[in-house]
């Protein structure tokens, strides 16, 4: 019998977290085993928590004494401690449909092997933007309008190179072992951890989108793009994924990948972020070197050019 593992991990999302518990519990789906990750919440989230403590379907809750910092690794400390096959991470701050596990249960009883089964978001502080509109309004597709299944590596080569497609790890459920397996030798990213993981997994697995918007995903001051703004730290951590993506053997394009990330999220301010600069070619240098050079020639040119970039997200 398919049963899930739903993951919480939380750091100071009071206001939320009350409301992201009981989309869980409520689910229609109800083969499922509840843990709660507190990261050192300096709010009332321990206060909000303790009132389920006594919830059958919550089998551990565990606080962090100090700020981990790092959300991946919460993820691997709570997917280690979990008794099922299935892994569904519910970040503190989102909402799930009451159908959300009910519809993955369908997808997987359909599938021979390891798959990431994700849906549809819904942004909740625009309005309830799809995501799917975003991303075909970008790419000049309709590949997010309807229901499909690919193989990990073909959903790479298409836009998954470009950008966390997955724009949400609340949206996605996935396979234990194959999330073990890359987790335990991970690098471990402060705002890109997701873009890497998911694409590690697909390495591994297939993919199923489900284009009901299933998951609300909110945007506000405490979210992690939002609550720490460290342009260096995230740039580096760009190139390390495009250093990771170029290396692997069946990428296609990668040239243009260069110049794409380049454009998208590696260049910037000469003048307002120039305090930045030698640390950030330094690093681009030290992890890849050639890679740099590649990146350098294209950097120039969008400073001669000053081509206006059309960001993703």
């Amino acid at each position: 019998m398919l049963h899930f593992s739903v993951i919480i991990p939380n750091y100071n999302h009071a206001p939320f977290l009350r409301e992201r518990i009981n989309s869980i519990l409520n689910q229609t789906f109800q083969d499922f085993e509840l843990i709660i990750l507190d990261d050192a919440s300096t709010d009332n989230s321990k206060e909000i928590i303790e009132q389920y403590k006594t919830n059958p379907k919550i089998t551990r809750i565990v606080y962090n004494n100090t700020n981990s910092g790092l959300q991946s690794t919460q993820w691997l400390k709570g997917i280690e401690l979990v008794k099922h096959d299935w892994i569904w991470i519910a970040e503190s701050d989102d909402i799930a449909a009451p159908s959300f596990l009910q519809t993955a249960a369908n997808r997987i009883s359909k599938i021979p092997g390891p798959a990431i089964i994700y849906t549809d978001s819904l942004k909740l502080t625009e309005n309830n933007k799809r995501y799917s509109e975003i991303k075909n309004s970008f790419f000049d597709t309709d590949k997010w309008s309807a229901d499909y299944t690919a193989k990990g590596e073909d959903e790479i080569n298409s836009y998954f190179k470009y950008g966390c497609t997955i724009n949400n790890v609340s949206a996605a459920v996935f396979p234990k072992k194959q999330a073990i397996e890359i987790l335990k030798n991970f690098l471990h990213m402060r705002y890109y951890s997701d873009w890497l993981f998911f694409i590690q997994l697909l390495q591994r697995c297939e993919i199923i989108y489900v284009a009901e918007p299933l998951n609300w995903y909110r945007m506000h001051e405490g979210s992690l793009f939002n609550s720490i703004q460290d342009p260096f730290t995230k740039r580096k951590e760009c190139f390390s994924i495009l250093n990771y993506l170029v290396q692997l053997p069946f990428l296609s394009g990668k040239e243009e990948l260069v110049k794409f990330f380049t454009e998208q999220y590696l260049s910037f301010g000469l003048w307002n972020e120039r305090k930045y600069l030698s640390a950030i070619f330094k690093n681009y240098r030290y992890i890849n070197q050639p890679l740099f050079y590649k990146f350098l020639k294209y950097f120039t040119l969008l400073k001669i050019s000053r081509k206006k970039t059309k960001y993703i997200f």
